[in-house]
């Protein structure tokens, strides 16, 4: 199984390539639809209902079903990497944005 580019390791102190950037405008729409999906309530109660069902089913979970808890760990940690990701485009829209109200500050 090939992983994408983002859920690659890498030895220490090696770098992933940064992605193309994009351009403001880009940047600062992607940043407001991250915005938009975080303040979603249907999108957080998913979430959140997700996260509790796998804690649930690894409390309930045998001690031979090793497995299983692993695959319940990847699928919290996969919620927190979405997570996060949306975080950080929301962050880089706004930074994008006041830079934009600057540079026209100062034109």
């Amino acid at each position: 199984m090939q992983w994408p580019l983002w859920a690659r390791r890498k030895p220490a102190g090696e770098l992933l390539p940064d992605p193309a950037p994009l351009a403001a405008p880009d940047l600062i729409r992607r940043g407001e639809a991250a915005q938009r999906l975080l303040a979603d309530p249907v999108l957080g109660a998913a979430f959140a209902e997700i996260r509790e069902d796998s804690y649930r089913l690894w409390l309930d979970s045998k001690p031979s079903e090793t497995e299983r808890r692993e695959e319940l760990y990847r699928v919290v940690q996969a919620l927190e990497l979405v997570r996060g990701k949306l975080r950080a485009y929301r962050g880089a829209g706004l930074v994008r944005a006041a830079e934009r109200v600057e540079e026209e500050r100062a034109a």
